[in-house]
């Protein structure tokens, strides 16, 4: 399974989990141990907080793919340089390892984000980098 399946998989588990217990106690009441933090909160408190937690479980599904994607992206741009590097000469050397040294080791999302910002519309754009 690829990284991106995996983050796709533990956040449909985490989503469904929260869902069904957010149903089981509107149907059941509290159903909670005398361990857990919600055992002396209020149903209406505790399905309000598992609604939030959907939320961020949303966003940090999405800050997850994305962190997958900048990875896979850097991966395959160190691949190039590897390939690059072994036929480089002279002046290329320099540009090269200015490339691999200032540009792509310290390359994040925002600077790759930054490449669409002119093709995607503004309130998607903040979204984007707000959850990031």
């Amino acid at each position: 399974m690829n990284e991106l399946e995996n983050v796709k998989e533990w956040y449909i588990i985490s989503r469904d989990s929260n869902y069904e217990i957010s149903r089981l106690i509107v149907e059941s009441g509290s159903v909670f141990s005398n361990e857990t933090i919600f055992y002396t909160m209020p149903v209406t408190e505790i399905v309000k907080d598992l609604k939030i937690v959907r939320e961020e479980i949303d966003d940090f599904a999405i800050l997850s793919m994305v962190a997958v994607f900048e990875q896979k992206l850097v991966s395959i741009l160190e691949d190039i340089y590897a390939g690059i590097r072994k036929n480089q000469e002279g002046l290329k050397s320099d540009l090269l390892e200015f490339f691999h040294e200032k540009a792509l080791k310290k390359w994040h999302f925002e600077d790759i984000l930054e490449l669409f910002k002119d093709f995607v519309n503004d309130e998607l754009f903040d979204q984007i980098k707000s959850i990031y």
